[in-house]
């Protein structure tokens, strides 16, 4: 009896197992039927699914001589001037034009989610959250090279010299600093974290402000970095704010922006200059030993904007008729942009042109006499020639 069930039991899974090789074959052969027919309908559905992503690929994203430039409006870009020119950067090309609008070169971004800072002939262009940088020149790229770890923040100095924060395993960041060949020059295992850096004049150090949480708050510490030694130079004491921006000045001083309060540090680290803001902060802008603030004031409904023309000099304040877009700080004088406007003005808060526009932009910059416009679908310019003492 045994024996019987056996023998049904192997009958019953040699039908299981051909029942199951027929629905593959048939499977095998659904697939390709269908297959078989979409090759020979392929001239009717390629059309229509294909064609649009080709030419949107082969679209140029940037098109126009002189001014203004049309801008794609599937193309997300960044831009800075660049030499007597200026740069764009996308998510797939750098573009270099003239000061004139004349495309001179482009050059190839493989990188995603990419930042572009500048200084004057130069540009650093890195991987927020990635591991690649790299530094534009005129002629060409100077460097390419990969950070130790995910990259943070990245800067670069007016002679080409780069700082990199990145995330490792090791510790809480890490800080590398490269010479304008991209050779290393220093290292610095991290317990706090960086939030920004500013390198000093002849890039032969820098300041370090870091970020911590204290009893809820947060609060930011500045260190001065030399190169070649292994011990700061000086360490200030905690501030009850968070750094938004920092700048060196040629004497090693050092500006903080902070959420709340911008600050001033001498060469040694004493602090000798506080001051508060009128309002939420909105945008700032900094020049040599000069900055100017603008705030927003909800319970007031108004715009203000405050003038720092040196450390030993009142602040001015100065109410706004419309609130700021975006602004742009020189030497001598400040340029904010508003929904109908570019104004000029200097540190002592006097208005000293002021240029009508009809388009939207969201950035402005100057070169030479122009400002630049900087559109979400187009870059322009306007002639804004300032006669300053």
């Amino acid at each position: 009896m045994a024996q019987t069930d056996v023998k049904d039991i192997s009958k019953s899974q040699r039908e299981k197992n051909r029942r199951r090789d027929m629905h593959k074959l048939l499977g095998l052969a659904s697939l390709f039927v269908i297959v078989l027919g979409l090759y020979a309908s392929r001239d009717r559905w390629l059309s229509k699914v294909s064609t649009d992503s080709i030419l949107l690929m082969k679209q140029d994203e940037i098109t126009g001589e002189n001014f203004p430039l049309s801008v794609s409006n599937n193309t997300g870009y960044q831009t800075c001037r660049f030499g007597e020119g200026f740069a764009v950067l996308s998510d797939t090309k750098l573009y270099i034009y003239s000061g004139d609008g004349k495309i001179i070169e482009t050059r190839e971004n493989t990188y995603s989610n990419s930042v572009m800072k500048n200084v004057e002939n130069k540009a650093l262009i890195y991987e927020q959250g990635g591991s690649y940088f790299r530094v534009e020149g005129k002629r060409d790229t100077v460097y390419n090279k990969k950070a130790s770890g995910t990259i943070l923040t990245a800067e670069i100095s007016n002679q080409g010299y780069v700082a990199v924060v990145s995330l490792t395993d090791r510790y809480v960041c890490e800080l590398s600093v490269y010479d304008a060949g991209g050779e290393e020059i220093y290292f610095r295992g991290c317990k706090e974290r960086i939030i920004d850096i500013a390198f000093n004049s002849e890039s032969t150090g820098c300041a370090v402000v870091n970020i911590d949480a204290q009893n809820g708050s947060l609060v930011s510490k500045t260190r001065m970095i030399d190169f070649k030694k292994s011990e700061d130079l000086w360490e200030s004491q905690t501030m009850e704010v968070c750094c938004v921006d920092s700048y060196m000045l040629d004497d090693n001083g050092i500006f903080i922006f902070g959420d709340e309060i911008c600050a001033h540090y001498d060469a040694d680290g004493n602090c000798d200059f506080t001051q508060s803001y009128t309002g939420t902060l909105s945008d700032f802008a900094y020049s040599g030993n000069k900055a100017a603030i603008v705030c927003e004031n909800e319970v007031k409904r108004e715009t203000t904007m405050m003038f720092i023309n040196g450390y030993d000099q009142d602040v001015i304040s100065i109410v706004l008729n419309e609130p700021v877009k975006c602004m742009y700080a020189e030497k001598n004088a400040v340029y904010i942009m508003t929904e109908g406007s570019v104004d000029a003005y200097d540190y002592s808060g006097k208005l000293l042109k002021s240029k009508e526009i009809s388009e939207v932009y969201r950035q402005i910059y100057r070169i030479d006499d122009y400002i630049m416009l900087i559109g979400y679908n187009s870059i322009d310019r306007v002639k804004f020639e300032l006669k300053l003492k």
